[in-house]
């Protein structure tokens, strides 16, 4: 993900911002040991919510809840999407993990637990309001085989309750690219 062309320019001439999540966790320590920032990441802590199976106990431990925001070429801590999407333009690039995809659609899912969408919120208004460019890294693990679009509209059911889950376009990277 980090040697593509589009990330290697825009986290040196513009911005670049990696939502945290266990995937993008191993994005953000390549791209900032690449610019020689790493300093104290820690992809463990990269997290901002977990699956687990019903009953199961949260994994205890410090959660960056942050993202990794890099502005030409700096990383600025602490940040969050929340903090810099009003201010993303065209040349500038959000990576967001993915809970479900489907590579042959080039399409992918994001489960909201947010009912005001989370960071799914601020990530659409730049994507569909300014044309900032999303990358979704996303393991084949992840892979559905059923129609995600229509697995969204029965989950956001008003019948329904949990999480939502949000189908989305973008470049989907998986294993095989």
């Amino acid at each position: 993900v980090i040697n593509m062309e589009q990330i290697k320019i825009a986290s040196q001439e513009h911005t670049v911002v990696i939502i945290s999540g266990s995937t993008n966790g191993y994005v953000a320590e390549e791209l900032l040991k690449k610019i020689q920032q790493k300093d104290d990441f820690s992809k463990e802590s990269f997290l901002r919510g977990v699956n687990v199976i019903h009953g199961a106990k949260i994994p205890k431990g410090k959660w960056s809840n942050t993202d990794v925001v890099i502005e030409k070429g700096i990383w600025v801590k602490g940040k969050t999407i929340f903090d810099v999407a009003a201010d993303l333009g065209k040349n500038d690039i959000i990576l967001k993990g993915a809970n479900a995809v489907q590579p042959d659609r080039k399409l992918a899912g994001i489960q909201i637990a947010n009912p005001k969408l989370g960071t799914s919120g601020p990530i659409l208004e730049a994507v569909l309001g300014r044309r900032v460019q999303l990358i979704l890294p996303v393991g084949l693990e992840k892979r559905v085989f059923g129609d995600i679009v229509e697995m969204a509209e029965l989950i956001n059911d008003s019948s329904t309750s949990g999480t939502r889950l949000l189908p989305i376009t973008g470049t989907i990277i998986t294993e095989l690219e």
